[in-house]
């Protein structure tokens, strides 16, 4: 024979390394925490963030990958999280002379609570002299000014503040005492 004619016999073995990160929480700012799931054929997890495993619970915004492997093959995929816009919703008008127990207090609603780290709010009179100060964010004030509920007035307010991740905010406005 003048060539030589041959069979040759491959086993091809196919990894799927196709791997995405997919949310399980719907909205991140509305209770400040996320799930995030790994989706791959491939069975080991590493997280950028140490955790071993196919998901994750994380409390802060920021960018996350995770590295799915099997074998010798991996891959990485990533999701990020944005900062939320931390805004306050406060009231322009508080009524403590209804006595009703509704609106009688100027302060931080509960929802935005939990988003805010260091604290600061000043308020003052027409001729700008403080007549509230306090660094508390549970801080509830209504009115009053020298002991004494100051009625159909209006006062400013600086509120400073920090959001849990440190990004510093400023807010302003005024506040009628009803």
């Amino acid at each position: 024979m003048a060539g030589c004619d041959s069979v040759v016999t491959l086993h091809l073995t196919f990894i799927d390394t196709s791997l995405r990160v997919v949310p399980l929480t719907e909205d991140f700012c509305e209770e400040m925490v996320m799930e995030l799931s790994a989706v791959s054929p491939m069975p080991d997890y590493v997280w950028n963030t140490g955790e071993e495993g196919p998901a994750i619970s994380v409390t802060h915004a920021g960018f996350y990958s995770v590295t799915a492997t099997q074998g010798g093959c991996s891959n990485t995929a990533s999701f990020r999280i944005e900062n939320c816009q931390n805004e306050l919703y406060l009231p322009n008008a508080i009524t403590p002379s209804n006595i009703d127990g509704l609106n009688d207090y100027f302060c931080i609603p509960e929802t935005n609570l939990r988003e805010i780290n260091l604290f600061e709010i000043s308020i003052f009179n027409r001729w700008g002299e403080i007549v509230y100060y306090s660094t508390d964010k549970n801080f509830h004030w209504n009115g009053e000014y020298r002991g004494v509920i100051q009625y159909q007035t209006v006062y400013n307010y600086v509120i400073r503040y920090t959001d849990t991740t440190g990004r510093p905010f400023r807010r302003t406005g005024s506040i009628s005492v009803l």
